[in-house]
């Protein structure tokens, strides 16, 4: 009989602990579960579902996808796509989005009215204007982009006639668009139809990184040297020359880079001002057509250290970005190469300077931080910082139109209202 009793007791208390786990397990969402319920968009839970992958669902992940969901449906996928395509919720990433405060959402929700996103998932790398339009480099491609939302994107690509699909520089000119990629060489387009120049027409053959284009003449920054294309004859005339920039090797000195360094780039940024070509990548060079005069920019004295960035020009100045130990940017002056520099500890908040473009008596620039506004007239700077969740380590490009700046970014194409 007591044999009985335990028996029922511990037939029992099995029971008891099988419906618990039961219980317990149906308590235990998943993350992409968890998300469905929340109602977030469905293209930001298959990114959301990538936390999974371990089979545990904790609370920091619990946290931002709640979070998450009090976002606004357009910016889900792309904030899904930066925190949690890894596969991962870390405290680094919670403390970035200052979940803790009863403010959380209020720097998206200001944000909102005057920053706005597109095209998450592509890397934004040259932005050409051209009217109600933004052309668009990317690694998969040209994209004509309407600015007013009323076309949908247009993609073009090597299926298209286009040379490549990794397109380092756009550049439109009397109503020519040439594109510099990095996988083909140049291509040409009329709006229907693209010509294309590569190593079969005479082009070196290594990656175009940069281009600038006057009446006669295509000139291209090249991971090799520099090439100069002749429009009234088609032909190339091509300059391997020495230095340079490798990335595996960071800021690096560019005099001890070789001819035969396959990992190097000599021109990424390239400027075409009157009868001379500025250009480089880790040094700053101004030739003549025929690089017959060639001068090289002295670090800390035309230009701050170290990596260049970007160039542009007014009609007074040629205007340098860099970054590294005493990045900032230098304006230097036309007719008396003399220049005027600028880093943290003159009137920039972020010495590190992606991106520039210059507008009348405007420079803009694209830090790690800000964007900055410089008044060219009396050197006053005005500074914009970044929404906490912009991920402002990857800026590309930069464009301005009448009302907003344009930026391109490693994931996607950005737009703020001027100021």
């Amino acid at each position: 009989m007591q044999k009985k009793i335990i028996l029922k007791s511990l037939t029992t208390l099995f029971l008891l602990i099988f419906v618990l786990f039961i219980v317990i397990f149906a308590l235990e969402d998943t993350t992409e579960q968890y998300a469905q319920s929340l109602g977030i968009e469905k293209s930001a839970i298959k990114i959301i579902s990538r936390l999974d992958r371990d089979n545990h669902f904790d609370e920091l992940e619990k946290d931002f996808i709640t979070w998450l969901a009090s976002q606004d449906k357009e910016s889900q996928f792309k904030l899904a796509f930066k925190y949690a395509f890894d596969g991962k919720i870390t405290d680094e990433e919670i403390a970035e989005l200052n979940l803790d405060s009863s403010k959380s959402s209020s720097p998206l929700a200001s944000a909102n009215a005057e920053w706005a996103e597109f095209i998450p998932g592509y890397c934004i790398q040259d932005i050409e204007l051209d009217g109600d339009y933004l052309w668009l480099g990317t690694d998969e491609g040209l994209i004509k982009f309407s600015k007013n939302g009323k076309q949908p994107p247009i993609i073009f690509t090597k299926e298209d006639g286009l040379t490549g699909n990794d397109v380092q520089a756009i550049k439109i000119y009397d109503n020519e668009m040439w594109i510099g990629t990095a996988d083909g060489g140049l291509s040409k387009f009329d709006g229907i139809n693209f010509t294309n120049y590569s190593s079969n027409e005479g082009l070196f053959d290594c990656r175009v990184m940069a281009l600038d284009v006057n009446e006669d003449y295509v000139w291209l920054g090249l991971t090799t040297g520099l090439s100069r294309f002749e429009k009234k004859s088609e032909k190339f005339k091509n300059y391997e020359l020495p230095g340079g920039y490798v990335p595996s090797s960071g800021l690096g000195s560019s005099g001890s880079i070789s001819k035969k360094e396959i990992r190097r780039v000599f021109a990424d940024s390239i400027l075409i001002e009157g009868k001379n070509i500025w250009y480089g990548a880790k040094d700053l060079y101004i030739s003549d057509f025929e690089l017959n005069h060639t001068k090289h920019c002295e670090w800390g004295i035309e230009i701050p250290d170290h990596r260049i960035t970007d160039l542009d020009k007014n009609e007074k100045f040629i205007f340098v970005s860099t970054v590294g130990s005493r990045g900032g940017i230098s304006l230097i002056d036309i007719k008396s190469e003399k220049a005027k520099l600028f880093h943290r500890s003159s009137g920039l908040i972020d010495s590190q300077v992606y991106a520039l473009f210059s507008e009348g008596n405007f420079l803009w620039l694209a830090t790690e931080t800000t964007i900055t506004k410089i008044d060219l007239k009396n050197y006053q700077f005005n500074h914009h910082h970044f929404p906490y969740d912009f991920k402002v380590d990857c800026i590309l490009s930069l464009t301005v139109d009448q009302k907003y700046l344009w930026i391109g970014t490693v994931f996607g194409l950005y737009r703020l209202k001027k100021f």
